[in-house]
């Protein structure tokens, strides 16, 4: 496939990638895991060994375009026509040298996994506390349409989390810690190639307290972001932070939460030309926000903060402006939190430069019998991109992209006795938006727009 529109067809997804998983973010308070009352006592050690297999079924695994397919297939078919499996060539050589062909079908997808588990930590350590967690992702895919290539998104993925904390009950406190993350993601088109990205946050901090009140954290951490099939989005990012907190009531912070970092990628420039950009500019982004965090009554709880944020790109544009997150839940102790709020915040993005992003949200979290859980949420965002930069092989359907974004989850959990767990649930993803991205010598288009719907149950075995 010719280069510059191979990475414009990543760049269409990846540009929404930091956007979609902020959508599941954690919420600011959940009722305790059950979980938590499992486990393994070995001396000064808590050991959770756990097995998770889960059936998903996905309804549009490639993340298709009913728009972007008619249009696609009618420029294609009356050029080439299509095959009866729903091939058209599209006139351009794959990586490979090979005949590329588009695929005019949205395949459905089910998933299999099996997700292996092992946690432990020491939580009463004087000296010395750990904790470690680590979980294992292997997948198979089965599809009726095009079952070969989406046969080949099965992979293996799984993270690590390690944290390590010197003298916790000392005025000086020292940790250091590391996050490995290898994530499976499918293409936006149908293709064998895929999304798989490895991740891995390493840092190092101390955590100075003065008084019982009182806390101050410094901390430096260093991010590496590599794309097993995409090395245009390779990254590299240095932050430092410091945090300090007033714990004025019991349960209730005044915070200040401050970071600088810089970010690079390994291809500055995709194109290859110092005169053509579409991204990878380096920046220096900037954060900073105060705010009071916790309850203000027995079962009333808030997070409220403001700041200011730039991300100082070295070329093209950069966001400037306020930082913002209003939160506010209810609580009864063991039976129900419910949370809603506002959120303005903005992230790096390999599709002009930045995306910012004003979010709201609800969600809910249910507990009956203390065995069964009932969660529901919906995030609604709305997304504003920097101004791209043109280039003459691509057209955009406009310089700066906007987007509305829905995601609604809701899923029941149960625990049988001690051994035995199962989870139901459902996922729907709406990508709202009129973008689409060109290439002017075929006339090809790429668009922005999605929605897909996701079903799954699983059963996890726990000791």
């Amino acid at each position: 496939m010719n280069r510059v529109w191979r990475h414009l067809r990543w760049t269409a997804f990846l540009a929404l990638w930091g956007v979609l998983g902020s959508a599941s973010a954690e919420p600011l308070y959940r009722l305790p895991s059950l979980r938590d009352e499992r486990g393994i006592e070995a001396g000064a050690f808590h050991l959770w060994p756990e097995v998770f297999v889960e059936t998903r079924y996905d309804t549009n695994l490639f993340r298709r375009s009913d728009e972007e397919i008619d249009y696609n297939k009618k420029l294609l078919g009356g050029r080439y026509g299509f095959s009866p499996e729903g091939l058209a060539y599209t006139g351009r050589l794959d990586a490979d040298g090979q005949k590329d062909t588009y695929v005019d079908t949205k395949p459905a997808a089910l998933i299999l996994r099996a997700m292996p588990s092992f946690e432990c930590n020491n939580p009463g350590g004087r000296l010395v506390q750990f904790h470690f967690a680590g979980m294992g992702d292997f997948r198979g895919y089965f599809a009726k349409e095009q079952s070969a290539i989406v046969k080949a998104q099965g992979k293996v993925g799984g993270n690590v989390r390690t944290r390590v904390l010197l003298f916790p009950k000392g005025m000086f406190q020292f940790f250091v810690e590391d996050r490995f993350d290898r994530s499976l993601q499918s293409r936006n088109d149908v293709s064998r190639e895929t999304f798989t990205r490895m991740l891995n946050e390493a840092g190092a901090g101390v955590i100075i307290r003065p008084a019982q009140a009182l806390s101050l954290e410094l901390r430096y951490g260093l991010s590496r972001d590599v794309f097993v099939e995409f090395d245009v989005a390779d990254k590299l990012e240095h932050q430092a932070g410091l945090v300090g907190r007033w714990k004025f009531f019991p349960r209730t912070e005044a915070f200040v939460d401050a970071s600088v970092g810089f970010l690079s990628y390994d291809v500055p420039r995709m194109l290859g030309t110092p005169q053509v950009q579409i991204g990878n500019f380096s920046s220096t982004p900037v954060r900073a926000r105060a705010g009071l965090n916790g309850y203000i009554t027995r079962r009333i709880f808030v997070l409220l903060a403001g700041g200011y944020g730039n991300s100082m790109h070295s070329g093209g544009a950069s966001y400037q402006g306020f930082l913002a997150k209003a939160l506010v839940g209810y609580e009864i102790p063991n039976l129900l939190v419910v949370q809603g709020g506002y959120e303005r915040s903005f992230e790096d993005s390999l599709f002009a430069n930045f995306f910012a992003r004003d979010g709201v949200e609800l969600w809910g979290q249910l507990r009956l019998w203390n065995m069964v859980d009932l969660e529901a949420g919906a995030k609604y965002q709305f997304v504003n991109y920097g101004k791209a930069v043109v280039v003459p092989s691509i057209a955009y359907s406009e310089a700066s992209r906007s987007d509305n974004l829905l995601v609604v989850k809701a899923d029941v959990s149960m625990n049988f006795l001690r051994y035995l767990g199962v989870n139901l649930g459902v996922a729907f993803s709406d990508v709202m938006t009129d973008f689409y991205s060109m290439d002017v010598a075929s006339q090809f288009r790429d668009y922005g727009s999605f929605s897909k719907l996701e079903v799954f149950a699983n059963i996890v075995g726990r000791y």
